[in-house]
């Protein structure tokens, strides 16, 4: 008979969880843990193991070409979750969030609150030097996880597994905040506006290089007079880059803009 594919459980996840004994026993317990139940124990095992295992048991194999699958699977379906909720965001938008909101932070601290930590395989000496706890090996045993279910249930099973702990990072004020940081020309407007009610004005000084690779340079003018410039890939890379400079000048001092009551008197 053909074995089925893993499925999702309903069962509430456990609080305290005890420290970990055997493969059997870390099996049935990450099971609990992720309401999934996989076919393929050895799988998840080798998801939960980091590269340190392997020096110390001198056999087996560790979670990295599970932590390489996982995070394609990551890009992917993060990928899905934003072309399908922010209609409004072009592709360039949908990149920052994807790169942001799903970094080695953001997979760390999911990780923790989890309780993978505590599930992790690593050698004694790592266990010495509090890697349990290191941020990389907290996201790389994330993705690793994530590869494992893809491969043990399938596209379905990691959907649900992404909407079940990832999902939620993808939230509205969340994806403004990141859009915002990101978007320095958005930035420099907000304060010019605020100041004199002006706009930048972005100007395309040159573009050279062959076809198939041209460098763009553009300069922003400011209403004071003053004025940055950047290069970039593209004209959109490129204002963005003058406007952070800008930006960075007015932090700096090197530049001020009029102050909202100097702009409004007569």
């Amino acid at each position: 008979m053909e074995n089925e594919r893993g499925a999702f459980a309903d069962d509430r996840l456990p609080k305290d969880l005890p420290s970990v004994t055997d493969n059997r026993w870390l099996a049935d317990t990450i099971e609990a843990l992720v309401g999934y139940r996989f076919v393929d124990v050895t799988l998840l095992t080798t998801a939960l193991t980091l590269p340190s295992w392997r020096t110390d048991a001198k056999a087996g194999t560790n979670n990295q070409r599970l932590e390489f699958l996982g995070d394609a699977v990551l890009g992917l379906l993060a990928a899905e979750h934003l072309y399908a909720h922010h209609a409004d965001t072009d592709e360039g938008g949908l990149s920052v969030l994807r790169i942001q909101v799903a970094n080695g932070r953001t997979l760390a601290e999911i990780a923790r609150r989890m309780g993978l930590s505590g599930l992790m395989r690593v050698s004694k000496s790592e266990e010495r030097s509090g890697g349990r706890d290191r941020e990389g090996a907290l996201a790389d045993t994330l993705e690793s996880l994530l590869g494992a279910i893809w491969l043990d249930g399938g596209c379905e099973a990691a959907r649900a597994f992404f909407r079940r702990f990832l999902a939620g990072q993808f939230n509205a004020d969340r994806m403004r905040a990141v859009l915002h940081a990101d978007n320095p020309k958005g930035r420099l407007q907000e304060r010019t506006q605020a100041c004199d009610g002006s706009v930048p004005l972005y100007t395309l000084v040159a573009s050279v290089g062959p076809d198939h690779h041209p460098q763009y340079r553009v300069r922003v003018s400011l209403s004071t007079g003053f004025a940055a410039e950047a290069e970039g890939a593209s004209k959109r890379v490129a204002e963005a880059a003058a406007a952070q400079a800008a930006l960075d000048a007015l932090e700096a001092g090197e530049t001020r803009l009029p102050s909202p009551t100097a702009a409004a008197s007569p």
